[in-house]
């Protein structure tokens, strides 16, 4: 059985993805040398999830997941590494700890286009995509995204004695903490939902 034929991508678009891989995987290892193991263990995460489109094109056969866009694909690469190589470092060396706050936001943002794209290729086949549908898809998924990624930060806080969520036994912190990345992420999705509302509205004006 052969592998299907990859779409190819522009020029830039594959600077950039290996550049953004190059970054983590020089980041990883910098962390593995200071001692850092599960930061080391978080860019190799990273870096699989930057392949996720090639994923979507390699397993998706010709199912409405290989159509999604490369280009969202690039936004996540961009906000991953930096999460990864700006966020965490300022986590794990400095005391600066509202480097979560656009983290969330742009999370939640980017979680919501990635919702309606989903919803939109999903129905391509039935017809056009309800605005009503695609923005109830979009801050759902969002969302959805927002609460995995507190339950990925609660279960590594106590697997591997980090402090993501800066929860302490004898403190609320860590719910306050937990409660304003929900809070901040939604509002990313909510502007992420009205942009594709409104690009939904120009593209209907222009056909």
């Amino acid at each position: 059985m052969s592998l299907p034929k990859m779409p190819i991508l522009p020029l830039k678009t594959k600077i950039l993805w290996y550049s953004l891989r190059a970054a983590l995987l020089a980041w990883g290892i910098v962390m593995l040398c200071l001692g850092h193991g599960v930061q080391f263990a978080q860019a190799l995460g990273a870096i699989g999830f930057t392949h996720l489109w090639d994923f979507f094109q390699i397993f998706g056969a010709k199912g409405f997941i290989s159509r999604f866009s490369y280009t969202l694909q690039s936004r996540f690469n961009v906000f991953i590494a930096l999460s990864c190589v700006i966020g965490t470092s300022l986590n794990v060396f400095t005391s600066f700890v509202h480097i979560d706050i656009p983290e969330h936001f742009y999370a939640g943002f980017l979680a919501a286009c990635f919702g309606w794209e989903l919803a939109h290729l999903m129905q391509a086949k039935y017809g056009t995509l309800s605005p009503a549908l695609g923005a109830l898809c979009a801050l759902s998924i969002s969302l959805a995204v927002l609460t995995v990624w507190e339950i990925y930060e609660f279960s590594v806080d106590r697997l591997f004695g980090l402090t993501l969520q800066n929860s302490l036994p004898t403190s609320d912190v860590g719910l306050l903490d937990t409660m304003w990345d929900l809070i901040v992420g939604t509002g990313g999705a909510l502007l992420g939902m009205g942009r594709m509302l409104h690009l939904r509205k120009k593209a209907g004006r222009t056909t």
